[in-house]
């Protein structure tokens, strides 16, 4: 009998609890330094982070270079 034929692979989520943490936290740090963000502008859906950076880039009237220099100054 193969032993690797009753092998199970776990497949691991991205959104692992500490991610959801850590975005937490950067996420209040973001509506401190800019109150007019809110839960639902700064919210991550998976997959579409580009999408939430770019609502938050116009809401926040930031040129390309200034998002690009926020989204480093926050991972």
């Amino acid at each position: 009998m193969n032993a690797n034929k009753h092998t199970h692979h776990r497949q691991f989520s991205i959104s692992t609890p500490s991610m959801k943490e850590n975005w937490d936290i950067q996420k209040a740090k973001l509506m401190k330094k800019y109150p007019t963000l809110t839960e639902r502008d700064l919210r991550y859906d998976e997959g579409k982070k580009g999408a939430m950076w770019e609502r938050i880039q116009i809401k926040l009237s930031l040129s390309k270079e200034k998002m690009q220099k926020l989204v480093a100054s926050i991972q």
